[in-house]
């Protein structure tokens, strides 16, 4: 019985803990919406909210996901998205003259 009360209370501690490190960031939709103007509590067709239920964040897991359907499981180096940043930049001073 006293190893069933030292695992709650433990973990009622690591619960608490969590709670006061959540507090200190910005939740991912938020960051989503501010970064990327993308609002993923709303759906793009109807507007109705959307209930996160899950978050995929195992790397492994990720690369399982991905590579079967031909999608890059690996972000791009920095020079990549540099590259990409300022072929946009080009793109946009030719538009705007």
């Amino acid at each position: 019985m006293t190893g069933e009360l030292n695992a709650a209370g433990a973990l009622a501690r690591h619960d608490r803990t969590v709670r006061q490190h959540a507090a200190d960031f910005p939740c991912i939709p938020c960051l989503l919406k501010r970064v990327f103007d993308i609002d993923i509590e709303r759906c793009p067709r109807c507007g109705a909210h959307l209930k996160i239920i899950a978050a995929i964040v195992d790397p492994q897991v990720i690369v399982q996901i991905l590579t079967p359907l031909g999608l890059p499981a690996r972000a791009p180096t920095r020079s990549a998205a540099d590259a990409g940043l300022d072929r946009e930049r080009s793109t946009v001073r030719a538009r705007d003259g």
